[in-house]
């Protein structure tokens, strides 16, 4: 079974980063998958015409507002590859802090691009979500990944 992360813990988790005079700022994982989850919702009431919105929700067998929360929801998963020790640890300050909480770094580690990280477990985490849909593979693909990246099908599958 997953391991709960605290509080502390989970904010440590950073999605962006920038430098200041006073030192590195980071923003929250968590935060920023919030942000996105959210301004999809927005997008969907406000800017996605009413048949778009039919035509998603009989997809998935869902009402609109069913189909709104669970698009939100997968959207806002988008960068879940970046709670992967190869991001965490391209911010030294994060790393050690993560470290100082018990988070392990492997040293000889790939790195691996975070959309493919994304690709590879987002369709663990929603193939429980709708059970008699079939989808978690390709919508990975469409969340996480970009269709820029060269190969993508054999890292996921890998």
């Amino acid at each position: 079974m997953a391991q709960m992360l605290e509080t502390n813990s989970l904010l440590s988790l950073w999605a962006k980063k920038k430098a200041s005079p006073a030192g590195e700022v980071r923003y929250p994982l968590l935060f920023h998958m919030l942000d996105v989850a959210m301004v999809t919702q927005e997008l969907w009431e406000k800017s996605l015409q009413p048949g778009a919105r039919r035509f998603f929700a009989k997809q998935l067998s869902l009402s609109e507002a069913e189909a709104c929360s669970w698009i939100s929801f997968w959207a806002g998963l988008h960068d879940i590859g970046k709670a992967s020790p190869v991001f965490q640890r391209k911010s030294e300050v994060a790393k050690y802090q993560l470290e100082s909480m018990g988070f392990v770094f492997e040293s000889h580690v790939t790195d691996v691009p975070h959309d493919i990280i994304t690709a590879h477990v987002f369709p663990n985490l929603v193939k429980n979500t709708l059970p008699k849909h079939n989808f978690p593979g390709d919508m990975a693909q469409s969340v996480g990944v970009f269709p820029t990246h060269v190969g993508v099908n054999r890292v996921v599958k890998e």
